[in-house]
Formats: structure tokens, C-alpha cells, sequence
């Protein structure tokens, strides 16, 4: 397993290939509306996103964005997925997107899940807070 810095455009088919596997995805999530946010961010100082390979096939990504809320910087997780549930590669992509933020003088992560089925146990495991369905971390 490999995971890779995937910021750049040459990766956009691997993620969008990926967003589109997603269960549990929200109906106004579309191929046109995911390629038109990455159109927006790709390339962006801001924007993250890391990519995890299992034999040069895509299997895992994490997104994320720096946002400012009440003047505070924020890492926000968009979207993160592995297609085989396997938590190892999970775990790896949160680490890369962690690191990332900390690089970038950010120290609370938070996200959204609608995936509730086995998640308190991965939040517990990583030192998440479950906050509605809402997490959030200091990083």
C-alpha cells in the first residue's frame, strides 16, 4: 500500500473514481458537481488530498480544507472513504491529512460523518469526538 500527496490534476480521475464508490453519499453528490469542486480546488494551498494505492489501483483518499471559522483555522475533512473499510488505511490517510495541517499551523481537525454503523469505534480508536454527527479532533 502506497499513499501519495495527490494535489494536482493529473490525479482527479483516480478521486473521482473513488468519491463515486462511496456508500451512503448524499443524492446531490453527482459526478458533475464532485469534478466541478475539484475544478474549484485542485492546485489550491488550502486543499489536501491524499490518495492510497494497493497495486496501482486507488483504494482509499482523504480530502481536506482549511477553513476559518470564528478566526479560527480548522482542518476539514470533505470526504474520506477506503473501499474495503480497512482501518489501517484509514488510520494512514487521517495521519497524512493531520501532519499536513500541523504544516500548515492548523491543530483542530473536524468533519462530518452520515456513516454511523462501527463509527464510535474508529472515533474512539483515533481519538476523535463524536459531536452529533460531527467529529472533531486537536491535532
Amino acid at each position: 500500500m502506497n499513499i501519495i500527496n495527490a494535489n494536482n490534476e493529473k490525479f482527479k480521475p483516480d478521486l473521482l473514481a473513488l468519491l463515486e464508490q462511496m456508500p451512503n453519499k448524499a443524492e446531490e453528490f453527482t459526478p458533475a458537481k464532485y469534478s466541478g469542486w475539484l475544478d474549484k480546488n485542485i492546485g489550491k494551498d488550502s486543499f489536501g488530498f491524499w490518495l492510497a494505492y494497493h497495486q496501482d489501483k486507488p483504494v482509499g483518499l482523504i480530502t481536506c480544507e482549511i477553513v476559518d471559522i470564528k478566526k479560527v483555522k480548522n482542518l476539514y475533512v470533505s470526504f474520506w472513504f477506503v473501499e474495503s473499510d480497512d482501518k489501517k488505511i484509514a488510520g494512514e490517510l487521517l495521519e497524512c491529512a493531520e501532519k499536513w495541517g500541523n504544516s500548515k499551523g492548523v491543530h483542530r481537525l473536524i468533519g462530518e460523518t452520515i456513516r454511523l454503523s462501527g463509527i464510535r469505534t474508529f472515533i474512539n480508536k483515533y481519538g476523535l469526538t463524536l459531536e452529533k454527527i460531527l467529529f472533531s479532533k486537536e491535532i
